[in-house]
């Protein structure tokens, strides 16, 4: 795993938490569990938004590809879901990391879910086009092209928000965002709202 050290003490509270939601949870039957980064841990709306999917969101923010690897048997343990849906790339990029190491980071992740629950189906999102990673386009784009090669090889499904989240002419969209430029305001959740639940209900 790249950029692995030692996790933030500021995650212990928040792993916890994920941890208890697991225990909690009463209903895994066709179970559909969100894991990544801020874009989902912000997503209030989430379980409103997918219905009548059974969601769980079990993202925690700040998270990169490395770091959900990093605690995926501490939050995944007891819980078996039908459907995986993942989002990173953010954040991994944001630490310097390069495309490839992005992506070899996100398939060790996969490698953990597939030999925890085989028969989960593996879905990622794409990493968005945020005005904060102008300068970064090209490499987001490579990460998603890479992302979109590996599920063709694993029979898993890509959901492009990428496209659906710039302008006419191929610029990101400020209003979409709150004033870091990053994390989405509630314009950009109605794009992800639209494109994510056509895309899982269509299965």
């Amino acid at each position: 795993m790249n950029g692995i050290q030692e996790p933030p003490e500021i995650w212990t509270d928040e792993i916890g938490a994920l941890r208890i939601r697991v225990e909690l949870l009463k209903d895994q039957e066709e179970l559909v569990v969100f894991y990544g980064s801020s874009s989902l841990r912000l997503w209030d709306s989430l379980g409103q938004d997918m219905a009548p999917l059974n969601v769980l969101n079990l993202a925690f923010g700040g998270s990169t590809y490395a770091w959900c690897s990093y605690f995926f048997e501490e939050v995944f343990a007891g819980v078996h879901p039908r459907r995986v849906v993942l989002y990173n790339g953010d954040n991994d990029l944001g630490h310097g990391l390069s495309p490839d190491e992005v992506l070899s980071d996100y398939q060790e992740l996969v490698g953990k879910i597939q030999k925890h629950t085989p028969e989960a189906q593996i879905i990622v999102i794409g990493v968005k086009p945020s005005p904060s990673k102008d300068h970064q386009l090209d490499e987001l784009e490579e990460v998603n092209r890479g992302i979109v090669r590996h599920l063709e090889s694993i029979g898993g499904q890509y959901i492009d928000v990428y496209g659906p989240m710039l302008d006419a002419v191929g610029n990101t969209r400020p209003e979409l965002f709150e004033a870091d430029m990053l994390h989405m305001n509630e314009q950009g959740y109605d794009i992800w709202r639209h494109v994510i639940r056509n895309e899982l209900m269509s299965e």
